[in-house]
């Protein structure tokens, strides 16, 4: 099984390294690229658990941009119930400010947690994207499989889809019917060892893949702020 991922921003690093690529106008576009051939290599992305600590004032804080799935709420040590009450009453706090036991309720509005505590430090344990966000594309880059020869696969689909765009290499052309110079030929040579390692995946991984790149990577397109809007619906985030 495949446990290990690299960003896939340090594979569009070494593109300018390894082939020499002046261009820097194909970069938004190597996520889709990517997520493509993810795909097509039938892989899929696990997804992880991560806790994180939040300090929040004023009874409330913005749930983070990776979350997919929120498990818990820990505060003071003392995990907190969910409710699905919106705006409920906080005038429970003048019982007892120094008893959590009595303040352990939340609910989710949009994107923020509401509390019945007024400030502190919240533990949040959640499930994390199989992806990370890159502040310079504006985008969420997949996670790539640690494999050498799927690392491989994917640097051939990248290249061959900047030859059709139009980039002229002075080694590479889609048009060279030579297979070390034609980037569409070496990809279609690797994909099936590439896709052989993918499968010492788990199935569970595998079945992830489908949900994971047909909602978060693949439409190029989508719009960053409905793509957050729609991670944050209160149904989709809380783990009832």
């Amino acid at each position: 099984m495949v446990t290990n991922y690299l960003k896939a921003r340090l594979i569009i690093a070494s593109m300018y390294d390894e082939f020499n690529i002046i261009s820097r106008d194909w970069e938004a576009r190597a996520p889709k690229w990517i997520a493509d051939n993810l795909n097509n290599l039938h892989i899929s992305l696990q997804y992880g658990t991560k806790t994180l600590p939040i300090k929040f004032t004023n009874y409330e804080f913005e749930l983070p941009c990776d979350i997919k799935v929120l498990r818990d709420i820990i505060l003071n040590d003392i995990k907190l119930d969910y409710t699905s009450t919106t705006g409920f009453d906080l005038s429970r706090k003048e019982v007892s400010d120094n008893n959590i036991t009595d303040l352990r309720y939340y609910t989710i509005e949009g994107n923020k947690v509401k509390l019945e505590v007024e400030s502190g430090t919240a533990n949040i344990v959640y499930t994390v994207l199989p992806m990370d966000w890159d502040e310079e594309l504006g985008k969420y880059l997949p996670r790539v499989p640690d494999v050498p020869e799927v690392v491989d696969n994917i640097k051939w689909y990248i290249l061959k889809h900047i030859l059709a765009r139009g980039y002229k290499h002075p080694v590479y052309s889609l048009r060279s019917t030579s297979p070390y110079n034609n980037p569409d030929i070496r990809w279609q040579q690797t994909k099936k060892e590439a896709r052989f390692r993918a499968r010492e995946m788990s199935k569970e991984q595998r079945r992830i893949m489908a949900d994971t790149m047909s909602t978060f990577i693949s439409n190029s397109d989508a719009d960053i702020d409905i793509l957050l809007n729609e991670l944050y619906r209160t149904d989709l985030i809380v783990d009832k």
